[in-house]
């Protein structure tokens, strides 16, 4: 799925969060890059997927970001 298409699917307040939150993620490592990868927009260093940073919810309305390291999440499934 392609970056526009996977935002297009959320609601406008949304949206704006995680364009808000994708610059700040991008912003911290030139080497950190971003795509839609497993339903998520994911960010990974050097285009090591296998072994991703970060990712947002799957489902659109859903809350919470995963990491590779911790999980916080409003949701009661959680990530």
């Amino acid at each position: 799925m392609a970056m526009r298409e996977w935002l297009d699917g959320l609601d406008e307040e949304t949206r704006a969060q995680v364009r808000a939150l994708a610059a700040l993620v991008l912003g911290t490592d030139s080497r950190v890059e971003h795509a839609v990868k497993w339903g998520r927009l994911t960010f990974a260093v050097d285009g090591d997927w296998p072994h991703w940073v970060c990712a947002s919810p799957r489902r659109p309305g859903a809350r919470g970001w995963c990491s590779t390291k911790v999980c916080c999440s409003t949701t009661p499934k959680g990530c």
